[in-house]
């Protein structure tokens, strides 16, 4: 897996290639706090090119959301595959987090 960063204003882009499982979840979660540590306090989760998350990756997201939402921060979807749509309705996590079709979209759910 790997994780792209974009940078939109005030707004970060995260964006993962590839699976995110047990085997990665702690690259991504390292990748994720980097940015947390950097400052960023609105981002947007890029799923767009992730095939595949695991239940690990899934902690990842909510301890992240955890972490921005008590530093006055927010967490946002993307670009979520169908499959990886269903795991997150499943999961229950499509009621945690807005969810857009695009990082566009996503980026102005901030606000000016």
């Amino acid at each position: 897996m790997e994780v792209q960063k974009e940078q939109r204003g005030d707004v970060t882009i995260v964006r993962p290639v590839g699976r995110i499982n047990s085997g990665n979840a702690a690259e991504f979660e390292l990748a994720l706090n980097h940015q947390l540590d950097a400052g960023g306090r609105k981002l947007v989760l890029d799923l767009s090119h992730v095939d595949m998350i695991s239940s690990a990756g899934l902690r990842v997201v909510l301890v992240i959301g955890k972490q921005l939402k008590t530093k006055s921060g927010k967490l946002v979807l993307a670009g979520l595959k169908q499959s990886v749509h269903e795991v997150f309705q499943i999961s229950g996590f499509l009621t945690l987090f807005p969810v857009f079709p695009n990082t566009t979209q996503a980026a102005l759910s901030f606000g000016a």
